[in-house]
């Protein structure tokens, strides 16, 4: 399980975008690079598993075969690069690190003073961005093993993973894209399994790139404000994401991707290379994006302003050839996330399924027309002292450079008035987190401009000292791991499959599979969940429950052993249900609605349903036996 689990990782992460990368003639780095190349692999599989699900051919089988063949592909077309030693590749790394770290210090003309002072504040934005990066790799580290343990992540999009794996078309989804939801269902189709741990993995990918990115935009700017952004954007990432920043929602992935979209077509930018490649593979990523979760569609849209605007400044007063380089990616991309929604809307139709699009307008209009202002002011309030970011958003504006401009007025402020009238006004902390990079932008500008006013102050600071000392120690690291890199990318390649195996040896199957139990039997209420899996172990497992308790059907062995009524269901639906032979339990929950639990209350007194327990809590959860 560890082999197929691991594997499934990297068809989801890289192996398709390798591929696709072989073909790419571009100078970039290798986080420009790992931008598309994790958008396009996780485009390929969910365009792939779709097609193979439609020929019921999604099985182990079947993409264990088309790992091969990619890895084969990947092989003949990197056959001369993977025959050098790691450490000349090593270099190459090294020398544009070393070129972004001597640009980042390349202070302006002006007095020592001041030139000392800047490099004493920029020396301390690079610690500062360098020990988030640090701090983010730990906590996912520690969190490796885990599960999914929330609402979203469990009722909605890991069912959907799993019935992706099954060969289903998700019930239930609407038009919630499903980007994530099938390329995690390709760890339980390799692995043979519904154990989470290599999904929940993929998680911890996106804030790590979130802070390597914002760290790289910093160091090609030449920014301390924008590294003081670093640990800004990570605080904020958080507190906007509500929940883990390794938690499978979908807030942080698509946040990140449309980062990784604005990252390539800025990164271009500031070198000088912004074409029309960088349209296309800027355009791969925020579709993406959009296929991840709804604020991408938006984001989309700024993506489509901020190229016209940037190809116009680099053909002054050309307004029509600038429209045209764009019109065409701006075209394909509009098509393929419209066919998404067209195909979902209309076999949602079908199904008789609702709209969430449907749903949220519905709530937009009613909070217009009732009492909006007072569901204004219960945003303001969740913000609480965050919403100093909101006049820094605005001012930053005024001092930020023309580019920067482009993403606050053409991204950041819009989405930030949108979500001020649109969706669940509860949510609107968690609507927040695809901006939450924009807003530590925007205070970066803020700082930027801070520092430049206090440049002519007098105070000495032994920063020439400090980044020497900086720099030999980087330089001895360097000395380090090139004297351990003089082997080629074959033996380390041996030698991460070693690894692998001794891992597999260390942690066989049973050990993953009561890891998975054991962790999964954390979300809700572990107490109910303990007492629910000892109740149902010798029950009947054709007899079924009625239950407003979320979870049943996710602890370990009680799959499919419930019926999770939706909150909509009124008292009519639930008797009908009650006449079925199979119902054998009802399980009551403080979001079972009043006028069906009312009827459970009656029926109880009359001898048709008989008590079980409470758990111990009142008024929260009450386990019944329907008398037949």
């Amino acid at each position: 399980m560890i082999f197929t689990g691991f594997l499934s990782i990297f068809q989801i992460l890289i192996l398709p975008g390798l591929i696709f990368n072989a073909f790419i003639k571009k100078e970039a780095g290798i986080l420009y690079r790992i931008s598309f190349i994790l958008a396009f692999s996780m485009l390929f599989n969910l365009l792939y598993n779709i097609l193979l699900v439609s020929l019921h051919a999604y099985n182990f089988y079947v993409i264990l075969i088309t790992i091969l063949v990619e890895i084969a592909f990947i092989l003949f077309l990197y056959r001369k690069l993977i025959s050098q030693p790691v450490g000349k590749i090593f270099s190459l790394v090294n020398a544009k690190f070393k070129t972004s770290l001597e640009k980042y210090f390349d202070c302006e003309p002006g007095k020592p003073i001041a030139k000392t002072f800047l490099s004493g504040i920029k020396i301390l934005a690079l610690l500062l961005a360098m020990f988030s990066v640090g701090w983010v790799i730990v906590e996912f580290i520690q969190q490796s093993g885990s599960v999914f343990g929330y609402w979203d992540s469990v009722i909605s999009y890991n069912r959907w993973a799993t019935e992706w794996s099954k060969g289903l078309i998700p019930t239930g989804a609407t038009e919630y894209p499903q980007l994530l939801p099938i390329n995690w269902s390709i760890t339980y189709v390799l692995t043979q399994s519904q154990v989470v741990i290599f999904a929940k993995l993929i998680q911890g990918i996106f804030p790590i790139l979130f802070l390597l990115v914002m760290l790289d935009l910093g160091l090609t700017i030449g920014s301390a404000g924008f590294l003081f952004g670093v640990p800004l954007s990570f605080i904020l990432l958080k507190k906007f994401a509500v929940v883990s920043i390794f938690e499978g929602f979908m807030d942080v992935a698509v946040t990140t991707y449309i980062l990784l979209a604005l990252y390539i077509i800025y990164k271009d930018f500031y070198n000088n290379r912004y074409s029309h490649k960088t349209l296309w593979l800027s355009g791969i990523v925020i579709l993406a994006a959009a296929m991840t979760k709804q604020p991408g569609v938006l984001a989309f849209g700024s993506w489509v302003l901020i190229n016209f605007f940037l190809t116009l400044s680099k053909n002054q007063g050309k307004v029509w050839i600038s429209l045209k380089k764009v019109v065409v990616p701006t075209l394909v991309i509009m098509l393929m996330i419209a066919s998404w929604y067209f195909f979902k809307m209309n076999r949602d139709a079908m199904l008789g399924e609702q709209s969430s699009i449907v749903i949220t307008n519905s709530w937009a209009i009613s909070d217009l027309f009732s009492g909006y202002w007072e569901k204004f002011l219960y945003r303001i309030k969740l913000l609480d002292l965050w919403i100093v970011f909101i006049p820094i958003l605005f001012i930053s504006v005024f001092l930020a450079k023309r580019e920067i401009k482009l993403l606050l007025l053409c991204f950041g402020i819009p989405y930030l008035v949108l979500s001020f009238f649109y969706g669940l006004y509860i949510m609107f902390i968690r609507y927040l987190t695809p901006i939450s990079f924009v807003v530590a932008i925007s205070a970066s500008v803020l700082i930027d401009y801070l520092i430049t006013k206090f440049l002519d102050m007098r105070q000495r600071f032994p920063s020439v000292k400090i980044q020497t000392t900086f720099r030999k120690w980087i330089s001895y690291l360097i000395v380090f791991f090139r004297k351990s890199l003089i082997f080629s990318i074959w033996s380390w390649v041996i030698l991460g499959l070693l690894i692998i195996v001794i891992f597999g040896l260390k942690y066989p199957d049973a050990k993953l599979v009561r890891n998975y139990e054991y962790q999964q039997m954390g979300i809700g209420n572990r107490s109910y969940n303990e007492y629910l899996v000892d109740f149902y172990n010798n029950k009947d497992p054709n007899e079924l429950t009625i239950s407003w308790y979320p979870y049943v059907n996710y602890l370990p062995g009680l799959q499919g052993r419930a019926i999770e009524l939706e909150y909509f269901e009124d008292v009519e639906s639930f008797k009908n249900y009650l006449k079925r032979d199979e119902l054998r339990y009802v399980l009551q929950y403080n979001s079972t609605p009043s006028d069906i639990a009312e009827y459970i209350l009656t029926i109880a007194a009359k001898g048709q349903l008989t008590f079980i327990t409470d758990f111990g809590v009142k008024n929260d959860a009450v386990l019944y036996e329907v008398v037949r």
